[in-house]
């Protein structure tokens, strides 16, 4: 009977659920990406990646990087992806409009493929939300997030903070739903979901990386070794391939990720790009980003 009972769970948690939030979240996502189609410096060096792998391929001399480079690197294989799922999109697109089809178009179409990853990403995370804590605090976490303007005005734009995202929302529901089930599977998929999010694209995703470690030590979720060899491993490969492939890339070895490291916290060069007060990220970001949850966040401690 408790085999049944966990049988059963695990199946509804499988369940897909995509209920008007989600619809009302793409909605707003796919109408930022029509309002404000075009993108800031920020996310030069993507929309660069983008354009060269669906005009060039694999020709990377003809890549704009090489004249116009980022004072970081940063992965290409980030962009190499939604380029590959883009383009079925960017060929209908052709079809339908025939020379009509520019490279504002082909932006757009990345940004809306983007944008409805980012959702789906989302979507699981509030599945998993209902299952754990319930539907109605489901539901109000569609709605803080309807609430907050950058969060969904950002959710298309192809920076490493979307992209990991996209794996991070994922991995923090797969997270929650392996605290509720004490499912294994799970656990490992939310440790290889973050960690590829951190040694690939964003390395402060760490800082979720440790905590969600503690938390499964703590609980028993997991174990030391079982840690150590299911992270260590999956943290291996995935700069095994960010080097290969970005060497390749850039022509020159480079582990993208640790530049950006090295160049921010080592050689404290982030300063030359201007500063901020030591409270702005409390008294103007986070006001910013999360608007209404923010005061409810400082409540739920």
């Amino acid at each position: 009977h408790a085999h049944n009972n966990r049988t059963s769970t695990r199946a509804s948690f499988m369940a897909p659920r995509v209920d008007a939030i989600d619809g009302a979240i793409a909605a707003v996502v796919i109408a930022h990406v029509l309002i404000a189609p075009y993108t800031k410096i920020e996310e030069t060096f993507p929309i660069q990646a983008l354009h060269g792998a669906l005009a060039h391929g694999l020709d990377i001399d003809a890549y704009d990087h090489h004249v116009f480079p980022c004072p970081v690197p940063r992965t290409s294989i980030a962009s190499f992806a939604l380029a590959m799922a883009s383009a079925p999109w960017i060929a209908i697109a052709r079809g339908a409009l025939g020379t009509m089809t520019t490279g504002h178009v082909e932006q757009v179409v990345c940004r809306m493929t983007l944008g409805c990853a980012w959702v789906a990403s989302h979507a699981s995370l509030r599945r998993s939300i209902s299952d754990v804590f319930g539907a109605t605090t489901s539901a109000f976490t569609g709605i803080l997030a309807l609430c907050e303007f950058h969060l969904l005005f950002y959710a298309s734009r192809p920076l490493m903070n979307v992209f990991a995202m996209v794996l991070t929302m994922t991995g923090v529901g797969a997270w929650a739903r392996a605290t509720a089930t004490r499912d294994s599977r799970l656990t490992f998929r939310a440790v290889r979901l973050v960690t590829v999010a951190a040694f690939l694209l964003r390395c402060d995703v760490l800082l979720l990386l440790g905590g969600m470690g503690l938390h499964m030590l703590a609980t028993g979720l997991i174990s030391v070794p079982r840690a150590v060899w299911v992270g260590g491993t999956c943290a291996a490969l995935t700069i095994a391939a960010s080097v290969l492939v970005d060497s390749w890339f850039y022509r020159y070895w480079v582990w993208p990720e640790f530049s950006g490291f090295y160049f921010s916290a080592v050689l404290n060069k982030s300063v030359e790009w201007g500063t901020s007060p030591w409270h702005w990220y409390f008294t103007v970001a986070l006001p910013k980003s999360l608007m209404c949850a923010y005061p409810l966040a400082m409540a739920s401690v």
